[in-house]
């Protein structure tokens, strides 16, 4: 099965590049996987539509704030969680209002959409670097879309954590 990992933000604002940040993990770790592919990117929403169109799943990931959430919390989202929950993707037209036009222009999207959303407090604070909880919820996020894929893999072989310390 072909899995497009997209990881979106912007790594000028703190914890708004979280997903960025996601990405080059998992691309580090499950370095060599053909049946995946990893990108980062600042584009959001409608934006997306461009990348997605040829791949059977998509999981994408993203700074996240909701009205209840705390700093830290990693929320796994369907299509139909992201249309029914009070979430806020820091991009002009969120996820679910692009996937509608999608749907209603008959533009190719993946069969199966999973969104790990990463919530912070402030998507608008200029810096590098990540707060104590986001930096955390990175590390669960990278473990949960590691376990996604090793779940959903049709394949007999699991993904494989490749370790890049070893000398």
């Amino acid at each position: 099965m072909k899995t497009l990992v997209i990881g979106a933000g912007n790594p000028s604002f703190r914890d708004d590049g979280a997903g960025l940040k996601v990405i080059q993990i998992l691309r580090n770790k499950l370095a060599g996987l053909k049946s995946i592919t990893f990108l980062e990117t600042s584009s959001a929403g409608l934006d997306l539509l461009n990348f997605i169109g040829d791949y059977k799943k998509a999981i994408i990931v993203d700074a996240v704030i909701t009205p209840t959430g705390e700093a830290g919390n990693v929320h796994r989202l369907t299509i139909a969680d992201i249309i029914s929950k009070e979430s806020s993707f820091p991009h002009q037209i969120d996820y679910a209002g692009a996937l509608h036009i999608a749907k209603e222009t008959g533009l190719p999207i993946p069969e199966e959409i999973i969104f790990y959303g990463i919530e912070v407090k402030d998507i608008n604070e200029i810096g590098e670097g990540y707060s104590p909880e986001v930096e955390r919820a990175i590390d669960l996020c990278v473990e949960k879309i590691i376990q996604e894929l090793n779940e959903k893999r049709e394949e007999k072989s699991s993904v494989k954590q490749v370790d890049t310390c070893s000398g």
